[in-house]
């Protein structure tokens, strides 16, 4: 979807594109020899070579189906209405494809009926079914799937791997996304790649991205992993493989932010920093100076030196820091309700703002802020606009921003979008 959109207070107009993952699907439809699959963050379709419409859905035999919460509840002429298990699921949807009656299920997958025999290869939530001549179009909360002379595939679109993106980075000459529970996604010359647990990942649940010059580093729940070149490889040292929060690169040293520490790693080589912080939400390293935004406030590391910033000395507005930026004017901190402000400034750069986890990004001259159900904040230096799904965007829960040359990339729970 492209849309156009103004920012408010200034003549730059640009275009909004969206880039659906089409994984978390809500609908699916037939239109001519097109598979047209609705899903959270938008729509995507597949031509089906042929695939016209064939019987219609949920009528076999004079009876017609409909899906029920215990089960399949059929109603035929002459006869009592009786309701079919689906092998003790809640069916979601019904169709007839060919002379067999299939139930879509919500924890279950798809079931043949009356049976209640479990199809292969189909997983467990199926959220609806559509019927064509090619086969039996399935739509699950883990993508589309077709099933065709009895084999199952999934449809595979080209988009990232979720539409829920937490983090957004350059490097390698494509953008990296991770997923808030679907791995990492890569976008290089006009094509997606996706990474998951089957391609080596600890989880796929991703809580930060960094790039370190040849590799993307991940921090998750179950320690980091980094990808180079298209192999996911995981650090040998167990400390690496604990929970981690927040990764950032300088210098060639790899920071990790762990509950009460702070690794870093260099070619190998770990070394760890206390920490008071128990619950890290972002790193930044400048000059030395390693920032760590917290639960209970803003720390400075330096030279063994530990110093806190948040209320009670007045250096913050808030104590639960969420985002950093290095912005031309100093330290820029963003707090989960209490707005966004240069470190050492009297006065707030943006009050108002609930600023998402990381979702903060500077290219020298603007400010990218993604909010909690605001959308997103544009700062040009001196004017603040503003962008949401009315004018184009997949959400207005922002989560995730990058600045990338002309373009900013803007992550959303419900979609990706670049605008240009």
């Amino acid at each position: 979807m492209i849309a156009l959109w103004l920012l408010a207070g200034s003549a730059f107009a640009a275009t909004v594109e969206t880039m659906p993952s089409c994984a978390k699907v809500t609908a699916v439809a037939i239109d001519g020899e097109t598979a047209v699959v609705t899903a959270k963050d938008g729509v995507c379709r597949f031509a089906l070579e042929g695939g016209a419409p064939g019987s219609g859905p949920a009528r076999l035999a004079g009876c017609v189906y409909e899906p029920r919460e215990h089960g399949l509840l059929r109603r035929c002429p002459r006869l009592a209405d009786e309701v079919l298990s689906a092998g003790g699921f809640p069916v979601t949807s019904a169709a007839a494809f060919g002379s067999a009656l299939y139930a879509g299920t919500y924890g279950g997958g798809l079931r043949r009926m009356p049976s209640g025999e479990r199809v292969p290869g189909v997983p467990g939530a199926v959220t609806a079914l559509a019927v064509s001549a090619r086969g039996l179009l399935i739509g699950t909360e883990s993508g589309p799937y077709l099933m065709e002379a009895g084999r199952v595939r999934a449809l595979r679109p080209s988009g990232p791997a979720d539409g829920h993106v937490v983090k957004l980075v350059r490097g390698g000459d494509a953008v990296w996304a991770g997923h808030f529970d679907r791995g990492v996604s890569r976008y290089r010359d006009g094509r997606w790649r996706s990474w998951g647990k089957a391609e080596g990942l600890p989880t796929e649940w991703i809580d930060d991205l960094a790039w370190d010059g040849t590799r993307l580093w991940g921090a998750t729940e179950k320690g980091v992993f980094w990808i180079e070149g298209e192999a996911v490889l995981r650090p040998a040292d167990e400390r690496l493989r604990t929970a981690t929060s927040a990764v950032f690169i300088a210098s060639g040293t790899v920071h990790l932010a762990q509950a009460g520490r702070i690794l870093a790693w260099n070619q190998g080589t770990v070394t760890a920093i206390d920490s008071p912080e128990q619950h890290p939400q972002r790193l930044l390293v400048q000059d030395g100076v390693i920032w760590l935004a917290g639960l209970d406030g803003l720390w400075r590391f330096e030279d063994g030196k530990i110093e806190r910033h948040g209320v009670i000395d007045e250096r913050l507005p808030g104590d639960w820091v969420t985002a950093l930026a290095a912005g031309p004017r100093g330290l820029i901190v963003g707090t989960y309700d209490a707005g966004l402000t240069v470190l050492g400034s009297t006065t707030s750069l943006k009050a108002d703002a609930w600023v998402n986890l990381g979702a903060l990004d500077g290219d020298g001259e603007r400010l990218a802020v993604g909010e909690m159900a605001a959308g997103l904040s544009l700062w040009d230096g001196s004017v603040w606009s503003r962008l949401g799904a009315a004018d184009g965007l997949p959400g207005d829960d922002v989560s995730a921003v990058l600045f990338d040359g002309p373009d900013l990339w803007v992550g959303t729970r419900t979609g990706l979008a670049r605008v240009r």
